[in-house]
């Protein structure tokens, strides 16, 4: 078998004629169709993200708002509390309950009447405390008479 040598300008003009025709298929309606509807995937897309965002943002909003709300309806009723409260005349006398600043739940271990102030240790007095948004510094004499005051007793108990 002989060796046949190729002819390269037939060649030439082959790979030119491909080239010419290749770039006729990225004119056709189709191929241009399919890009534009890439373009418009892309556009909603994008869209879909910035919907995304904004998604986000109003849940946080919304978390915030709702934490407003908590720490509203809990400063509503610990006031109503302390206005019962200081109109209390025994240190027997029975306390409206104050709640949570940042749960609005009621706290654990309130104490019953004004005298049970007076027997909390600082493992029970400190949560207390912390609920009604007060500091947990000093010694438990300083922290008894915070907590009088933060639940609204007057200085004729105090």
């Amino acid at each position: 078998m002989a060796l046949q040598i190729p002819d390269l300008e037939t060649l030439g003009q082959a790979f030119n004629t491909i080239q010419v025709e290749v770039g006729k298929v990225a004119n056709h309606s189709a191929w241009n169709n399919g890009a534009m509807i890439n373009n418009q995937l892309n556009q909603v897309l994008a869209q879909l993200n910035d919907v995304n965002t904004l998604t986000a943002r109003f849940n946080a909003f919304e978390t915030c708002f709702n934490a407003f709300e908590t720490r509203f309806n809990s400063s509503d009723h610990n006031a109503m509390a302390r206005i019962a409260n200081s109109g209390l005349s025994l240190l027997d006398d029975e306390l409206t309950p104050l709640v949570a600043r940042t749960t609005n739940q009621l706290i654990p271990n309130f104490p019953n009447t004004p005298a049970d102030v007076e027997q909390m240790t600082h493992i029970h007095i400190d949560p207390v405390i912390a609920a009604l948004g007060g500091t947990v510094q000093g010694n438990i004499n300083q922290k008894r008479l915070r907590l009088r005051r933060l639940l609204g007793l007057t200085p004729r108990l105090i």
